[in-house]
């Protein structure tokens, strides 16, 4: 109305995580193109998450639980409905806590009920003992630089780099999210830069997860103002 455009218009707010939610309904509702100016946490990439999560697997128990929250944040060469079908094997079946090494023999007899492809599950689990074996090289580990080295082969040799990029690729028209994600690799080297040149004694995958965690707790990632014409 009367030639103003979005853009000059500006909203402040000494709270953006009260009202976010808010502007995000309303907004939306009332078709208004909006920028927040605002940040997010490191830990909220996929990749840092899949990073964590391998080196916690690391210190707790290699069991389908575990397994299974990592395989589906996407970054492995696991078919997803495949990945679906074993969840709810497991679920069925109460085996959450059960060594991933299991061959699955239980099935439905009821022909009511989902009857499972035995073959199909045991070749997924052969799939997915291959992707964790790395669990037994990080054993061996008791510096940063083997720790960190450890990490990045498994994702090389996994893939996961791979399929980091193709879900980048897939957000590409999301322009904070993909300026998020493209900046993360970057930071979390530098991350591990620092703390191989703090701690150069021996420390264990524990120690290292800890001060890991902590230190990604600082940092954060602030979005970039859209191109577009909107509210800011």
């Amino acid at each position: 109305r009367e030639g103003n455009r979005y853009r000059d218009f500006n909203i402040y707010t000494t709270n953006i995580e009260g009202y976010e939610n808010i502007i995000d309904r309303i907004f939306y509702e009332y078709n208004i193109p909006y920028y927040i100016d605002g940040k997010t946490t490191i830990k909220n990439s996929k990749l840092v998450q899949y990073i964590l999560k391998i080196l916690n697997i690391c210190i707790s128990d290699l069991n389908y639980q575990n397994v299974i929250d990592i395989l589906k944040l996407g970054l492995n060469d696991i078919n997803i409905n495949e990945l679906s079908i074993l969840e709810n094997y497991i679920l069925e079946f109460n085996l959450n806590k059960k060594s991933i090494d299991t061959t699955f023999k239980l099935n439905n007899d009821n022909s009511n009920d989902y009857i499972y492809d035995l073959d199909m599950l045991n070749d997924l689990n052969n799939r997915i003992n291959e992707i964790f074996s790395f669990v037994k090289d990080f054993g061996k580990a008791n510096n940063v630089k083997q720790i960190v080295e450890s990490v990045y082969n498994h994702l090389i040799s996994e893939n996961v780099f791979l399929n980091y990029d193709n879900l980048c690729e897939k957000i590409k028209e999301d322009t904070f999210n993909i300026y998020f994600e493209e900046q993360v690799w970057g930071r979390v080297v530098e991350v591990f830069t620092s703390i191989n040149r703090i701690y150069t004694h021996n420390i264990t995958i524990r120690e290292f997860t800890s001060i890991f965690e902590v230190a990604l707790s600082d940092i954060y990632i602030k979005s970039i103002p859209p191109s577009l014409d909107s509210v800011n």
